[in-house]
């Protein structure tokens, strides 16, 4: 049974070892011969400390990479989501590529909070749900005039 003193030497060569100094650094520091550092690091009490410290530093190094993770993406949900959103809108605006800008506005439309004109997920012909309304005739008239437009 190791005495309090040897406990605490334990436990700082353990931390001071995680830590990555030298043995010979360690034993200056503690005031210890290199011989006797050597007996401490062969005791089952000195494994068991540095299992510990190890665990110790892991954890905090863990909640440390968790906040610097959380930050990172808040900082990048800030930036690229409304980057995002002004290409899927470019894409919209854009009459080159009717197919893109079918496929941007039906990922517009799926993000509606207002539910206009949401697809039914559960339907698997794309039927809309119960909530939307016929669109007004003029509205169709107008894509296929900007559809004859475009296959001039």
């Amino acid at each position: 049974m190791p005495t309090d003193k040897v406990k605490i030497l334990v436990e700082l060569i353990a931390r001071y070892r995680v830590a990555r100094l030298s043995d010979d650094s360690i034993a200056i520091r503690l005031g210890l011969s290199r011989s006797g550092l050597s007996r401490l690091l062969a005791t089952p009490e000195y494994k068991i400390a540095q299992e510990q410290a190890l665990q110790e530093i892991t954890g905090h190094m863990d909640s440390i990479l968790k906040s610097r993770a959380d930050f990172l993406a808040q900082g990048f949900v800030k930036e690229a989501v409304p980057e995002a959103l002004k290409a899927l809108v470019d894409t919209v605006r854009q009459r080159k590529d009717l197919r893109a800008c079918l496929k941007a506005a039906t990922e517009i439309l799926d993000r509606d909070p207002n539910d206009t004109l949401k697809m039914d997920k559960k339907a698997s012909d794309g039927a809309l749900n119960g909530r939307a309304e016929r669109l007004p005739d003029q509205v169709f008239d107008r894509v296929v005039k900007e559809a004859q437009l475009l296959a001039g």
